[in-house]
């Protein structure tokens, strides 16, 4: 595996995850940071490209139904 393939977008995005439960250990901190830095990297990386997905009538009535 060479050093690049190990610090990927993906590898570093698992990494976040994978420290979820040691930071529910840690407390609510460092678990809230956790998620802001995951939700941020996230949105950096794909920018706007995760808000693009073309919506069916039924995904549409899923999210009206949970936003009500």
């Amino acid at each position: 595996m060479s050093f690049q393939n190990i610090y990927s977008k993906k590898n570093l995005i698992n990494l976040i995850i994978l420290l979820i439960p040691l930071n529910y250990i840690a407390g609510n901190l460092m678990l809230n940071l956790n998620i802001i830095i995951l939700i941020f990297y996230v949105l950096f990386l794909f920018r706007l490209e995760v808000f693009k997905d073309k919506l069916s009538i039924i995904d549409k009535l899923i999210v009206i139904y949970f936003f009500i």
